[in-house]
């Protein structure tokens, strides 16, 4: 079973590390390719996109179709845009690579979670979901570390295109360890409540309060993870080139401790205090962000950003409450709904960092605290619903 849900989650880690390892290197890329900001960030935000438009129905279908056949087909394609986008000798063409990459990765996520929450127990989902977002925090952390050297050494395709390279072998293992029958079947087995519609599992409240904390943790994580950490180090704090993948390092490293650590929370005090916890660290650590000085450097920079990380780690319970919604017929759509939620956040959030660059007459310092702002906004909002989580198990679950 660990082998199992290992490398069910490894497509979803290699993604992660790619998106991360992007952010790191837009400059050479944007000097490579001769884009513009706005450009740059719409190229940022093309993978986001099928994310949002498509994870749902990505999800849906992962239910129908189950997890062997779409994940692998999912690996596959994913690996043949990454090595679309290292040839590609245009911006257009790399940011038709990046949408058609997005297109294929939405149903990687999903498919983790069905095969989850087949093959696990209720009370070990929560702890799966939180390992998992370790191993995603660690491969954030990696393509924050790599950044450095690869732009030191302008090696930037060769590095966006090799996870072209471990599409093939990693579709093998899949196509093999995902025969287990409980995979196979339409319905997990003794389950007796049906597959339900997107519309049907948007239905419940818990799905759809899920959904916000999502946006305001998971969309949080794609927007300073993928570009505002950089951006910040750069531009505002002054930090020397070499300390900007140790400032969005850290940021990685509270999003993945974080998961397993609220996971052993949530056991002993509930998903929703849980939840609002993390979430009042997170607008606390966003406004020490954005609003206090950083005269003692890298240090404090690393602070702040290793702070939002660990309030931002609550996407994985967000995950976990959906998945606790619904059949586990159904685990898949609920998961792309979430996803999908997170992924809308975290594009809106890079393509309006970018804009402000428009602005006349502002200023990086004011641009920075213009969007910590609007990223408070949200998380407070998520707070409000965060606080009517519901605690006990579902019912009517299957459970």
């Amino acid at each position: 079973m660990l082998l199992i849900c290992c490398l069910a989650a490894l497509p979803a880690i290699v993604h992660s590390l790619t998106q991360t390892l992007f952010g790191g290197l837009m400059t050479d890329i944007r000097a490579t390719l001769e884009v513009g900001s706005f450009g740059m960030g719409v190229m940022a935000a093309a993978s986001s996109l099928p994310a949002v438009v498509l994870q749902p129905g990505a999800g849906a279908l992962v239910d129908r179709l189950g997890a062997r056949r779409t994940l692998v087909a999912a690996t596959l394609g994913y690996g043949a845009c990454c090595a679309w986008f290292a040839l590609g000798g245009s911006a257009p063409a790399a940011t038709a690579a990046r949408l058609v990459m997005g297109s294929f990765a939405a149903f990687l996520y999903p498919a983790f979670i069905s095969v989850i929450a087949r093959l696990v127990a209720p009370d070990g989902r929560q702890p799966a979901i939180g390992w998992m977002q370790l191993a995603l925090g660690a491969a954030g952390i990696a393509g924050s570390l790599l950044a450095t050297p690869v732009l030191a050494s302008d090696t930037w395709r060769l590095a966006l295109g090799a996870p072209a390279i471990t599409a093939l072998p990693i579709s093998i293992a899949l196509w093999a360890v995902l025969a287990h029958p409980m995979l196979r079947r339409p319905r997990a087995a003794g389950g007796t409540a049906p597959q339900l519609g997107l519309t049907q599992v948007l239905a419940i409240p818990d799905i759809r309060r899920a959904c916000l904390v999502a946006a305001a943790t998971g969309g949080i994580m794609i927007a300073l993870g993928g570009l505002l950490n950089v951006t910040n180090a750069r531009v505002v704090w002054m930090l020397p080139e070499d300390d900007w993948g140790a400032v969005n390092a850290m940021f990685f490293v509270g999003f993945a401790l974080g998961g397993p650590a609220l996971a052993r929370i949530t056991r002993s005090i509930g998903p929703r205090r849980t939840l609002c916890g993390a979430l009042a660290l997170l607008a606390a650590s966003m406004a020490a962000w954005a609003y206090l000085p950083v005269e003692h450097g890298t240090a404090t920079a690393c602070a702040f950003t290793l702070c939002c990380g660990l309030g931002a780690s609550a996407m994985s319970i967000a995950v976990a409450v959906a998945v606790r919604a619904v059949p586990v017929e159904s685990a898949g759509a609920a998961s792309g709904l979430v996803v999908s939620s997170m992924a809308c956040s975290g594009m809106l959030l890079q393509v309006a960092a970018m804009a402000t660059t428009l602005i006349p007459g502002s200023t990086p310092v004011g641009r920075s605290q213009a969007c910590a702002a609007g990223i408070i906004l949200l998380v407070l909002a998520a707070l409000s619903v965060a606080r009517r989580v519901t605690d006990a198990p579902a019912r009517g679950s299957g459970r």
